[in-house]
């Protein structure tokens, strides 16, 4: 069984396990109240999406200062980093909501703001653009899941959820997103919104005599004492890697910083916040069934990659969200991974579901219960997305290691699965990978309704769907009249994995 333990111990190293078994029963999770605060930096996609390794080394230099710094924030205040994303880190500050835990973490919000500007804008020059920040509260399970970089602290629930999705479409760099009804008492003005959005560059003038009397010294002291070491100095060099090198030298890990081309692949499970609040409405027991389910679910990823019969990267969790790169086999380039990969991995993805988990027979769909996934996935071509360049890479913080994946991908896939309207089932696309299909794949997919035409979507795509085109596309033959002679042109076929 899981052990329940108290939100500190989940940052503590586990023991080694030998098999599936122990990893099951060693694993810890945590019920949790308080802040869950994202912080963003909005970086210009040069830096990570480039193909030569120059603008990648500067884009890791930034990644790591701004790692080191928020988490060196959070300690100094009592909080702890769940994840690091690429430009975006996740932070949790363990607290009841009471009107001083409130101004505290607004504090502690225009602090953290103040610092990225003063420490991390110089290292990315113009291709600055800004700093923002969402947060919410609430009650979360948390899990830990494995340690080094590619282990997690996974959190579930709506608190941990929904400001994640507030970052992507509506804060502004420079700005907090927090809901209105927590800052009611700070007089703000008109708060007949859900969400009220603070400007951290230039704080309302009722919020200043709260910010001044904040603690603030610890924060800079703990920042400067980080930068200020040997160990964050050193930058490992980076490697242009291809499917042959990742998969003699690498093996299972990335212990190196590494450009790759592939494609990134976001799969989060929709719905699964209202699980967590049945499992809060069903006690303990409710809770550690719950935590039992996910656990099964987080092998869902590890199944399917072995699956495709191709090298695939697997990334940490974010909440309920899984993060994999795809890429070509030894014997493809990118470009035959761009004609089939997105149709083919996200429909083998979906079809999962209706399997079973051997040897127990025990079905996935059980384990998911009315949840669906929705499926990001982009990996650009020459002319945007930088053909398909990611940068894979462990990031060190003082005790703790990060695996963060950045680039053109890794981005569109987080806006994709962001678009309003976005349904479980669904798979949405950049319109530049939709433009490199084989032809019987494009055909699958649809304009987006209200949406910008960046992307394209499919709703409850299957294999069997994709089987179905193909065959319908076979029946079909285009008459191709040349010097009076009629020569029939049999349709392309689709790739398989």
């Amino acid at each position: 069984m899981p052990q329940k333990v108290n939100f500190k111990k989940l940052f503590e190293q586990p023991e080694r396990f030998l098999n599936e078994a122990q990893r099951f029963a060693s694993t810890r999770f945590s019920d949790q109240n308080g802040f869950h605060i994202y912080g963003e930096l909005r970086l210009s996609l040069s830096l990570s999406a480039s193909e030569d390794t120059k603008n990648a080394v500067q884009y890791l230099k930034i990644i790591q200062a701004f790692a080191v710094a928020a988490n060196a924030c959070g300690k100094a205040i009592g909080a702890e980093i769940l994840e690091v994303q690429g430009e975006r880190i996740h932070l949790l500050m363990p607290t009841e909501l009471s009107e001083k835990s409130v101004n505290d973490v607004l504090s502690f919000c225009i602090t953290l703001s103040d610092i990225m500007y003063e420490r991390i804008a110089p290292l990315a020059g113009n291709d600055w653009q800004g700093f923002a920040i969402a947060l919410d509260h609430g009650r979360a399970i948390l899990i830990g899941d494995g340690n080094g970089a590619n282990g997690s602290v996974v959190s579930l629930g709506r608190c941990a959820n929904e400001p994640a999705k507030r970052l992507n479409v509506a804060t502004l760099a420079g700005k907090l997103s927090i809901r209105s009804r927590f800052v009611k008492h700070l007089g703000l003005g008109d708060l007949n919104v859900e969400w009220y959005s603070l400007d951290l560059r230039n704080p309302p003038a009722t919020i200043r005599p709260l910010h001044l009397a904040f603690q603030k010294a610890p924060l800079y002291e703990a920042v400067a004492k980080e930068f200020g070491s040997d160990q964050f100095r050193k930058m490992p060099e980076i490697r242009l890697a291809n499917t042959q090198y990742f998969e003699k030298t690498m093996k299972s890990r990335v212990t190196t910083p590494l450009k790759i081309q592939g494609f990134y692949f976001r799969a989060d499970l929709d719905g699964f916040s209202a699980e967590v609040e049945q499992a809060f409405s069903s006690g303990e027991a409710g809770i550690s069934s719950l935590v039992e389910r996910f656990l099964q679910l987080m092998s869902y990823a590890e199944i399917y990659a072995v699956s495709l019969g191709r090298q695939v990267i697997r990334l940490p969790w974010a909440g309920d969200c899984a993060n994999l790169v795809i890429l070509p086999k030894s014997d493809e380039k990118y470009g035959d991974l761009q004609r089939t990969a997105p149709p083919l991995a996200a429909s083998k993805w979906h079809d999962q579901k209706q399997g079973f988990i051997l040897p127990t027979e025990k079905r996935w769909a059980d384990f998911m219960g009315k949840s669906e996934w929705v499926i990001g996935c982009a990996g650009g071509n020459a002319t945007e997305g930088s053909n398909g360049y990611l940068l894979i890479a462990p990031i060190a913080t003082s005790g703790r290691e990060f695996l963060i994946a950045a680039g053109w991908g890794a981005r569109r896939s987080l806006d994709a699965q962001a678009i309003d309207g976005n349904q479980g089932g669904d798979t949405i696309i950049p319109k530049v990978d939709h433009q490199e299909l084989d032809s019987p794949y494009q055909k699958l997919f649809d304009s987006i309704k209200g949406a910008p035409s960046f992307y394209r979507t499919k709703k409850k795509l299957s294999m069997k769907q994709i089987m179905d085109e193909a065959s319908n596309r076979d029946r079909k033959t285009e008459m191709v009249k040349a010097s009076g002679t009629q020569f029939v042109l049999p349709s392309a076929k689709p790739h398989y994995f």
